[in-house]
């Protein structure tokens, strides 16, 4: 369980953390799992938990897929949302400090979103490079892709970086 959140965590992009309304929301595919995992050297993980979100925004599933095809440079950021189970969860849920009284999509960039421990907003390409699409390392549709080190579930976890 979500554990009584003001908002489910499936109203939120598991990349960006965005809240989207249900018409701009998409399931998780494999094949988004494999272009998530090489454009950020890092698996999309956390599916198997409740309070991590499990859908991906129509904005994230088409940069991912247009960067892959060569039709986007770039994502807007290097790193993207970071979730990690809340440790206590009433000064720590992400879900409940977003005020969305008011909330429509005309209006949802006016919403401010908390950078906690348990929910790390994504970091900009500023100084971290920007990665080149090899479609020769995916499989689509499969979860096969070119592995990568590290683990998203350490608390201490930062994708690698290539420089």
């Amino acid at each position: 369980m979500h554990r009584n959140c003001r908002i489910h965590p499936d109203n939120f992009c598991y990349v960006c953390g965005l809240l989207w309304v249900k018409s701009q929301r998409r399931p998780i595919t494999n094949q988004l799992k494999n272009i998530y995992k090489l454009y950020f050297e890092c698996p999309l993980g956390d599916q198997d938990k409740s309070w991590a979100p499990h859908v991906i925004c129509t904005s994230c599933s088409s940069g991912l897929r247009d960067w892959l095809n060569k039709r986007k440079v770039s994502m807007p950021f290097a790193i993207p949302m970071v979730w990690r189970e809340q440790k206590y969860h009433l000064d720590n849920c992400y879900f409940c400090f977003i005020d969305i009284t008011g909330f429509s999509a005309k209006n949802k960039h006016a919403l401010v979103y908390p950078d906690l421990d348990s929910a790390r907003r994504p970091i900009p390409h500023i100084s971290l490079p920007i990665p080149i699409p090899k479609p020769q390392q995916i499989k689509i549709g499969s979860d096969m892709v070119e592995d990568v080190h590290g683990d998203s579930t350490d608390a201490n976890y930062v994708p690698k970086m290539n420089y």
